[in-house]
Protein backbone atom coordinates (compact mmCIF):
# COMPACT_ATOMS: atom_id res chain seq x y z
CA UNK A 1 0.00 0.00 0.00
CA UNK A 2 1.03 3.24 -1.09
CA UNK A 3 2.04 5.74 1.78
CA UNK A 4 0.13 8.65 2.62
CA UNK A 5 0.23 11.43 0.26
CA UNK A 6 2.15 9.60 -2.45
CA UNK A 7 1.51 9.95 -6.00
CA UNK A 8 -0.03 6.57 -7.62
CA UNK A 9 1.62 5.50 -10.84
CA UNK A 10 -0.51 4.06 -13.78
CA UNK A 11 1.13 1.70 -15.40
CA UNK A 12 -0.52 2.94 -18.18
CA UNK A 13 0.89 6.27 -19.09
CA UNK A 14 -1.90 9.58 -19.95
CA UNK A 15 -0.31 9.71 -23.34
CA UNK A 16 -0.74 5.56 -24.05
CA UNK A 17 -4.59 5.91 -22.54
CA UNK A 18 -4.74 9.19 -24.73
CA UNK A 19 -3.73 6.75 -27.98
CA UNK A 20 -5.75 3.85 -27.25
CA UNK A 21 -8.76 6.46 -27.20
CA UNK A 22 -7.76 7.55 -30.40
CA UNK A 23 -7.55 4.30 -31.83
CA UNK A 24 -10.73 3.06 -30.44
CA UNK A 25 -12.61 6.41 -32.05
CA UNK A 26 -10.94 5.67 -35.12
CA UNK A 27 -12.22 2.34 -35.23
CA UNK A 28 -15.71 2.81 -34.54
CA UNK A 29 -15.65 6.33 -36.66
CA UNK A 30 -15.61 4.35 -40.19
CA UNK A 31 -18.90 2.79 -40.06
CA UNK A 32 -20.69 4.92 -38.14
CA UNK A 33 -19.97 7.81 -41.29
CA UNK A 34 -20.38 5.05 -43.73
CA UNK A 35 -23.48 4.63 -42.32
CA UNK A 36 -24.61 8.10 -42.35
CA UNK A 37 -23.12 8.41 -45.92
CA UNK A 38 -25.14 5.47 -47.26
CA UNK A 39 -28.21 6.99 -45.76
CA UNK A 40 -27.99 10.21 -47.16
CA UNK A 41 -27.76 8.16 -50.32
CA UNK A 42 -30.51 6.52 -49.92
CA UNK A 43 -32.50 9.83 -48.92
CA UNK A 44 -31.46 11.24 -52.40
CA UNK A 45 -32.75 8.19 -54.53
CA UNK A 46 -36.10 8.68 -52.21
CA UNK A 47 -36.07 12.25 -53.88
CA UNK A 48 -35.85 13.88 -49.80
CA UNK A 49 -32.62 16.12 -50.15
CA UNK A 50 -33.10 17.98 -47.13
CA UNK A 51 -33.46 15.06 -44.92
CA UNK A 52 -30.18 14.05 -46.21
CA UNK A 53 -28.58 17.35 -45.88
CA UNK A 54 -30.03 17.32 -41.84
CA UNK A 55 -28.82 14.00 -41.68
CA UNK A 56 -24.82 14.97 -42.33
CA UNK A 57 -25.44 18.20 -40.89
CA UNK A 58 -25.95 16.18 -37.62
CA UNK A 59 -23.06 13.91 -38.37
CA UNK A 60 -20.66 16.53 -38.72
CA UNK A 61 -21.66 17.97 -35.21
CA UNK A 62 -20.02 14.54 -33.73
CA UNK A 63 -16.96 14.29 -36.00
CA UNK A 64 -16.50 17.92 -37.52
CA UNK A 65 -14.33 18.11 -40.68
CA UNK A 66 -14.70 14.70 -42.19
CA UNK A 67 -14.23 15.21 -45.17
CA UNK A 68 -16.13 12.12 -46.68
CA UNK A 69 -19.40 13.71 -44.61
CA UNK A 70 -18.48 17.21 -45.88
CA UNK A 71 -18.49 15.83 -49.26
CA UNK A 72 -21.29 14.00 -49.39
CA UNK A 73 -23.12 17.29 -47.82
CA UNK A 74 -22.15 19.29 -50.44
CA UNK A 75 -23.90 16.42 -52.93
CA UNK A 76 -27.06 16.90 -50.84
CA UNK A 77 -26.94 20.71 -51.17
CA UNK A 78 -26.01 20.66 -54.83
CA UNK A 79 -28.97 18.40 -55.19
CA UNK A 80 -31.77 21.35 -54.08
CA UNK A 81 -29.72 23.63 -55.64
CA UNK A 82 -28.14 25.44 -52.71
CA UNK A 83 -24.93 25.77 -54.68
CA UNK A 84 -23.25 28.30 -52.31
CA UNK A 85 -23.80 25.62 -49.31
CA UNK A 86 -22.63 22.80 -51.91
CA UNK A 87 -19.25 25.07 -52.68
CA UNK A 88 -18.27 25.87 -48.79
CA UNK A 89 -19.02 21.77 -48.27
CA UNK A 90 -16.63 20.93 -51.31
CA UNK A 91 -14.12 23.34 -50.23
CA UNK A 92 -13.43 22.54 -46.73
CA UNK A 93 -13.39 18.67 -47.34
CA UNK A 94 -10.42 19.60 -50.45
CA UNK A 95 -9.08 21.47 -47.07
CA UNK A 96 -8.58 18.42 -45.52
CA UNK A 97 -8.24 15.98 -48.80
CA UNK A 98 -6.78 17.62 -51.12
CA UNK A 99 -6.84 15.19 -54.29
CA UNK A 100 -10.17 13.60 -52.85
CA UNK A 101 -11.86 12.33 -56.43
CA UNK A 102 -15.73 13.07 -55.25
CA UNK A 103 -14.75 16.27 -53.33
CA UNK A 104 -13.17 17.76 -56.70
CA UNK A 105 -16.15 16.19 -59.01
CA UNK A 106 -18.34 18.00 -56.87
CA UNK A 107 -17.05 20.90 -57.27
CA UNK A 108 -16.35 21.32 -60.47
CA UNK A 109 -20.06 20.47 -60.98
CA UNK A 110 -20.79 23.49 -58.94
CA UNK A 111 -18.78 25.54 -61.12
CA UNK A 112 -20.48 24.26 -63.84
CA UNK A 113 -24.12 24.80 -62.75
CA UNK A 114 -23.00 28.34 -62.16
CA UNK A 115 -21.19 29.13 -65.48
CA UNK A 116 -17.66 28.69 -64.94
CA UNK A 117 -15.98 25.70 -67.33
CA UNK A 118 -13.20 26.79 -67.34
CA UNK A 119 -12.63 26.32 -63.45
CA UNK A 120 -14.51 23.11 -63.67
CA UNK A 121 -12.14 21.64 -66.21
CA UNK A 122 -8.79 22.70 -63.56
CA UNK A 123 -10.77 21.45 -61.05
CA UNK A 124 -10.90 17.68 -63.16
CA UNK A 125 -7.52 18.35 -64.11
CA UNK A 126 -6.10 18.36 -60.22
CA UNK A 127 -8.28 15.29 -59.36
CA UNK A 128 -6.66 13.32 -62.51
CA UNK A 129 -2.99 14.55 -61.37
CA UNK A 130 -4.26 13.04 -57.76
CA UNK A 131 -4.96 9.42 -60.20
CA UNK A 132 -1.86 9.69 -61.70
CA UNK A 133 0.21 10.46 -58.61
CA UNK A 134 -1.58 6.85 -56.87
CA UNK A 135 -4.64 7.85 -56.01
CA UNK A 136 -8.19 6.89 -57.45
CA UNK A 137 -9.83 7.24 -61.07
CA UNK A 138 -13.60 8.16 -61.20
CA UNK A 139 -16.04 8.21 -64.04
CA UNK A 140 -17.56 11.15 -62.11
CA UNK A 141 -14.32 13.66 -62.50
CA UNK A 142 -14.39 12.11 -66.62
CA UNK A 143 -17.48 13.48 -66.33
CA UNK A 144 -16.89 17.17 -65.14
CA UNK A 145 -14.14 16.72 -67.43
CA UNK A 146 -16.02 16.19 -70.57
CA UNK A 147 -19.01 18.50 -69.92
CA UNK A 148 -16.42 21.62 -69.19
CA UNK A 149 -14.11 20.54 -72.25
CA UNK A 150 -18.06 20.41 -74.03
CA UNK A 151 -19.21 24.00 -72.80
CA UNK A 152 -15.48 25.28 -73.96
CA UNK A 153 -16.56 24.25 -77.34
CA UNK A 154 -13.52 21.58 -77.60
CA UNK A 155 -15.82 18.65 -78.58
CA UNK A 156 -13.05 16.22 -79.68
CA UNK A 157 -11.20 16.00 -76.32
CA UNK A 158 -14.83 16.36 -74.49
CA UNK A 159 -16.34 13.13 -76.54
CA UNK A 160 -13.00 11.65 -75.43
CA UNK A 161 -13.38 12.03 -71.72
CA UNK A 162 -17.21 11.58 -72.01
CA UNK A 163 -16.18 7.45 -73.39
CA UNK A 164 -13.89 7.50 -70.52
CA UNK A 165 -16.48 8.47 -67.88
CA UNK A 166 -19.34 5.88 -69.40
CA UNK A 167 -15.99 3.07 -69.52
CA UNK A 168 -15.61 3.81 -65.38
CA UNK A 169 -19.12 4.39 -64.58
CA UNK A 170 -21.49 2.30 -66.69
CA UNK A 171 -23.79 2.22 -64.24
CA UNK A 172 -23.92 5.81 -64.07
CA UNK A 173 -26.90 7.91 -65.70
CA UNK A 174 -25.04 10.69 -65.26
CA UNK A 175 -22.17 9.53 -67.03
CA UNK A 176 -24.19 8.19 -69.90
CA UNK A 177 -26.27 11.15 -70.05
CA UNK A 178 -23.09 13.49 -70.51
CA UNK A 179 -21.76 11.35 -73.01
CA UNK A 180 -25.24 11.82 -74.67
CA UNK A 181 -24.62 15.35 -74.68
CA UNK A 182 -21.46 15.67 -76.37
CA UNK A 183 -22.76 13.09 -79.03
CA UNK A 184 -25.60 15.45 -79.62
CA UNK A 185 -23.88 18.64 -79.78
CA UNK A 186 -20.85 17.20 -82.15
CA UNK A 187 -23.39 16.03 -84.42
CA UNK A 188 -23.25 12.63 -83.17
CA UNK A 189 -27.05 11.45 -83.41
CA UNK A 190 -27.30 7.99 -83.20
CA UNK A 191 -24.79 7.50 -80.79
CA UNK A 192 -25.95 10.22 -78.73
CA UNK A 193 -29.93 8.74 -79.08
CA UNK A 194 -28.00 5.45 -77.72
CA UNK A 195 -26.75 6.84 -74.56
CA UNK A 196 -29.73 9.06 -74.28
CA UNK A 197 -32.10 5.76 -73.91
CA UNK A 198 -29.02 3.97 -71.69
CA UNK A 199 -28.90 7.18 -69.53
CA UNK A 200 -33.15 6.97 -69.09
CA UNK A 201 -32.99 2.78 -68.61
CA UNK A 202 -30.75 3.19 -66.11
CA UNK A 203 -32.70 6.36 -63.96
CA UNK A 204 -36.55 6.85 -65.24
CA UNK A 205 -36.29 10.46 -64.07
CA UNK A 206 -33.04 11.64 -66.12
CA UNK A 207 -33.77 14.95 -66.73
CA UNK A 208 -32.19 15.71 -69.88
CA UNK A 209 -32.60 12.46 -71.41
CA UNK A 210 -36.33 12.45 -71.08
CA UNK A 211 -36.44 15.82 -72.54
CA UNK A 212 -34.43 15.07 -75.51
CA UNK A 213 -36.58 11.76 -76.04
CA UNK A 214 -39.92 13.39 -75.23
CA UNK A 215 -39.18 16.55 -77.62
CA UNK A 216 -39.08 13.58 -80.27
CA UNK A 217 -35.37 12.85 -80.58
CA UNK A 218 -34.07 9.71 -82.40
CA UNK A 219 -31.27 8.96 -84.61
CA UNK A 220 -33.37 10.03 -87.59
CA UNK A 221 -34.84 13.45 -85.66
CA UNK A 222 -38.26 11.18 -85.83
CA UNK A 223 -39.88 10.13 -82.55
CA UNK A 224 -40.16 6.27 -82.72
CA UNK A 225 -42.73 6.40 -79.92
CA UNK A 226 -44.24 8.88 -77.33
CA UNK A 227 -42.39 9.44 -74.40
CA UNK A 228 -45.38 10.17 -72.02
CA UNK A 229 -48.02 7.72 -72.63
CA UNK A 230 -50.99 10.66 -72.51
CA UNK A 231 -51.49 14.14 -71.91
CA UNK A 232 -51.68 13.51 -68.17
CA UNK A 233 -48.92 11.43 -67.56
CA UNK A 234 -46.10 12.47 -65.56
CA UNK A 235 -47.45 15.37 -64.92
CA UNK A 236 -46.45 17.23 -60.93
CA UNK A 237 -46.51 20.43 -59.27
CA UNK A 238 -43.43 22.45 -59.27
CA UNK A 239 -41.90 25.38 -56.99
CA UNK A 240 -40.20 28.16 -59.42
CA UNK A 241 -37.64 30.06 -57.25
CA UNK A 242 -36.04 33.43 -58.84
CA UNK A 243 -32.96 34.87 -57.59
CA UNK A 244 -30.88 37.67 -57.92
CA UNK A 245 -29.07 35.60 -61.68
CA UNK A 246 -30.77 32.04 -61.22
CA UNK A 247 -34.04 30.30 -61.33
CA UNK A 248 -34.75 26.87 -60.19
CA UNK A 249 -37.55 24.82 -60.76
CA UNK A 250 -37.99 21.78 -57.45
CA UNK A 251 -40.13 19.53 -56.68
CA UNK A 252 -43.08 20.56 -54.26
CA UNK A 253 -42.87 17.84 -52.15
CA UNK A 254 -38.87 16.74 -51.75
CA UNK A 255 -37.84 20.24 -52.94
CA UNK A 256 -35.42 18.47 -54.94
CA UNK A 257 -34.06 20.64 -57.87
CA UNK A 258 -35.27 19.43 -61.43
CA UNK A 259 -34.10 22.06 -63.53
CA UNK A 260 -31.25 25.35 -62.95
CA UNK A 261 -30.30 28.33 -64.68
CA UNK A 262 -28.25 30.90 -63.81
Amino acid sequence: MAPPGARLRSPWPTRRIGLALAAILLATAGPVRAGAVEDARALLKEDDPAAAELLLRTRLRATPGDPVLLCALGDAARVRCALDRAEEAYRLALERAPFDPEARAGLGEVLLLRGRPAEALAQAERALEGARAGGRETGRVWRVKALALLELRRFGPALDAARRAVALAPADPRCAEAHAAVCFRSGRMAEASASYLRATELDPRTEEGNLRLGNGFAPDLHASKPWRDGPEAQRREVIVSFGDATLVISETRSGRALAHWS
